[in-house]
Parts: C-alpha cells; structure tokens; sequence
C-alpha cells in the first residue's frame, strides 16, 4: 500500500491483502464540497493550534521538526524504551551512546536534502536523503526510529549505511520494516545461540552486529531467495518453516503481529503499552493508545464542570440510550485510564489525524473541531464513549471470528520473565501487574474481565444491538 511516490503502509501485510484480491489500486474523487457547519470557528480554533506550535513547542517537538523520530534514538536507547538484541540486552551496556549517535537523527540529516510532509501539515516530519556514490540510495527517505532500531539498536550495529540500505530495499517491497526487523533479530539470536547454523543460513553469519549479512538477509527476505525465504512471511510462520517449536524461543510477536520497538518493560508507561500490545484488536502495535488523553480530561474539567450531551448526539445517530450500567462497570483507576487511552486512539483514528500531533506540546482541539465542522456539541467524555463503541465494536468482530481474545498473550520476555537483572528496566515493577492491569481493563469497557466478551448490558448501553445479536444469538465459530 503505497502513496505519495514513498509513503507505505506494510504492517500487517494491507498490500498482500489487496493482492490476493487483484486489487491494484483504490481511487477516490468527489463532486462537492465537505460542508463545513462553522468555518470561522474551525480557522480560528487551527490557527491558535498553529502558533501554538510555533511558540509552545516541547523538546519532543523541536527533536520532530529538525530529524523527525529518528531524533529519538539515543535517548530511547539509553532509557531503556528501546529492546536490544531480542529484547534480551540493555542498551546502556550493549548499544553505548558512542554507538547509538553513529544513527541518530542528527547524524542522519547530515544526508538530507529536503522536507516532505503530509498532505496539508504545517509541520513536516520526512526526509528526503541522497546518499553518494549508492544509486540505490539516489532518493531515499530518511528511516525512522522503529528502522533504526530493528536494524540498529536491537541488532548492535552501528554502521549507518546498512540500515539506509535495508530501509529501502523494504520501502520497495512494500514490506514492513518492524516486522522485517524483529524477525531479522530472532534469526540472529537463533544463530548466536546455536539453534540454526552457518549450513541453515546458506553461509550467512549471523553475529550480532554483522551489518553485511543484515543488508544479504534481507535482500533474500523481500526477493524471496535462500535463508531469507523462510523468514519473509514473519516469526509465526518462521518458526513452522525452520520446524522448530515456539515454546524454546522467545519469537517476539503477538498473535502473529510482530512487535515494535518500545518495550512494554520501560518503567515510564510500558504498562499501559504492554496492555495495548495484548488486548487491542489488532495486537502488537505501540500506536494503538494515547496516554496523554488523562491530560486532556483534566483541563476540560477545570474549564468547565462535565457536562452531558450524550442523548442529543446519540439522537444524530436514532439512537438514544435507555440503559445503565451496573455496578460492575465501577472499576480501578488503572482501568479507567487504560480505557480512555485505548478509546481515544480510535477517536484519533477515526477523524484521520497525525499521531504524532498530540505530542508536541500544544493541546489539539480536535473536540472543537468536530463540533465546529459537524454543529454538534459534545464534550471530551461524549468523544470517549464514541471511542467505546468503536472499539467495542472492532473487538466483537474478532470474537465472532471465534478468535480467543482473552488468551492473546506477549511472550514472557516481553512480559519480564525472566526479569532483566541490569538497566533501566531491571525486576520492573510491571512484571507483577500485568493480568491485573488487563483484568481491569476489560472490566472499564465493559467485557467480561474473564472472556474479554462485550457484556450484554454494556452492549444496550453503547445501542449496539446488532452487535448483541451476532454475538449472543448467533452460534460462534470455531477459535482461531
């Protein structure tokens, strides 16, 4: 899935599924324009976001405006949001600043010959790289933080050049780079532990660090050649290929998802990042929550007391709730903040905006906006419960698929068991809270803390009745 000439959405293989359906491309035009309710106030609520921008723009911000997320290698290396060699090391020891600033942002740039930018962002993230004497590399964009460290940090290699290589040879292919690289990161402690050999791998030297047989692997990955070809369909499949049972290797993915690179261990929010990548309804994504929603909840509650206007929305929708919810809907303050950050990233989602907007500092007013556009008034509490529904309603569509949601686990290591001995993550007081977190999580939305299926009652109080009668009339197919 390709658009602006470089732009690729391979996680998850969107493209392969478009392929199997001889999909070649999906085309969008129209014949009037988006009528906007009030015009003015969109304008004016966007223009004091973009001063904003421009006069309260946090270290984040500044990092994302000169060198994008690459900017954050070092830090996030050093921290310990970073995994390293499988998520089996630490970076402080393993990947040194002396050898994280090698691939950092600002050492990148130095290779950037202009900006790009979304379609209509103020801000402009990208990169534009050119990299001389390596036609490959004429016109490159810059990587990102999840390339650099796949194919950086992780596999304790500092040598620039490969991971540019490496990003472009996916960009092609329209593979997914995390994918890529964390299955590169197994095959390589697979090697260094004994479990496939230099006759497995064709000759390929697979020591920690080798950055020629990184570009040779995945050149054989997206050209569907030698040891690469058991590999290019992703860990899950890997592990069936190379028949080598799951169990005896910490095959970092999610349901088949491989993961990023944030680890769920980090003491600064791997909590609600490790709960994400088990209970969201496409697992293993670290884009799947927005923690900072607390800090948006909290201002709207000192400009104004709540306020509800959820019957004169819902009646928008001909529906207007006649339940309540009952007491098993009151739940820790742990489940209701995991809750509001999974519902908001759907709201994020849905109204198509960048991520990454939300963490520059200046608040997005994306609750006027909608008001403004659409001439309706609801608060940041009504936009969550719309969150729910969304939500609620993209984890029953797995549930009818017969998929076990309850029991999508991470693998242990990215649990913390074994705990790290040494770090910034070592014996994380995450280890010990993680079924507990989940538990009260399916309890704030409502599902059943145990099966993780929607409660009925929760499901009259959201008005999704069809959903209620696919999953409690209807007989459930087999789980997956």
């Amino acid at each position: 899935m390709v658009n602006a000439k470089g732009r690729l959405a391979g996680r998850s293989g969107f493209g392969a599924l478009m392929g199997s359906k001889n999909l070649k491309a999906v085309c969008a035009t129209g014949s009037t324009e988006v009528d906007v309710h009030d015009a003015d106030a969109v304008w004016q609520s966007t223009t004091k976001l973009l001063i904003d921008l421009v006069e309260n723009l946090n270290d984040f911000g500044k990092v994302m405006k000169n060198s994008g997320t690459a900017g954050t290698l070092t830090d996030s290396a050093q921290s310990g949001d970073a995994p390293v060699k499988n998520w089996q090391g630490v970076g402080s020891e393993d990947f040194p600043p002396e050898m994280s600033n090698k691939i950092n942002g600002f050492e990148i740039t130095k290779y950037e010959v202009g900006k790009y930018a979304c379609y209509g962002c103020p801000f402009g993230c990208g990169g534009l790289c050119h990299i001389p004497g390596k036609e490959l590399l004429k016109e490159t964009h810059r990587p990102e933080y999840e390339t650099l460290c796949g194919f950086g940090v992780q596999l304790l290699n500092d040598d620039m050049e490969s991971i540019f290589v490496a990003n472009e040879l996916c960009n092609r292919a329209g593979v997914d780079t995390i994918s890529c690289a964390t299955t590169v990161n197994w095959a390589f402690e697979a090697y260094d532990r004994g479990f496939i050999t230099k006759e497995t791998t064709g000759g390929l030297e697979l020591t920690w660090g080798n950055a020629k047989a990184l570009v040779q692997l995945v050149e054989q990955m997206v050209s569907n050649k030698g040891f690469g070809a058991m590999l290019k369909d992703g860990l899950k499949q890997a592990l069936i290929n190379l028949n080598l049972p799951e169990s005896e290797f910490a095959a970092m993915h999610v349901h088949g998802q491989e993961l990023p690179m944030h680890d769920s261990r980090f003491k600064d929010g791997g909590i609600g990042l490790g709960i994400g990548y088990e209970v969201e309804p496409t697992p293993g994504r670290h884009t799947s929550t927005f923690s900072g929603i607390d800090e948006y909840l909290e201002a709207e509650q000192k400009i104004e007391a709540q306020h509800k206007t959820l019957n004169k929305f819902y009646g928008k929708l001909k529906f207007q709730s006649k339940y309540k919810l009952s007491d098993q809907a009151a739940t820790s303050e742990i489940g209701e903040s995991l809750k509001n950050a999974s519902c908001a990233e759907d709201i994020i989602n849905a109204l198509g905006l960048c991520n990454f907007g939300f963490y520059l500092g200046p608040m997005v007013p994306f609750v006027d906006w909608i008001n403004s556009t659409a001439a309706m008034n609801l608060s940041l509490a009504d936009c969550l419960l719309i969150g729910q529904r969304i939500k609620t309603v993209r984890h029953s569509f797995n549930i009818r698929e017969g998929v076990d949601v309850a029991s999508i686990r991470m693998p242990e290591r990215a649990r913390g068991n074994p705990p790290l001995k040494t770090g910034p993550n070592a014996y994380s007081p995450n280890v010990l809270m993680w079924d507990g977190a989940k538990a009260e999580y399916f309890k704030s939305m409502g599902w059943d803390a145990s099966t993780a299926k929607p409660l009925a009652e929760t499901l009259d109080y959201l008005g999704l009745d069809f959903v209620k009668q696919q999953l409690y009339s209807h007989k459930q197919t087999a789980t997956i």
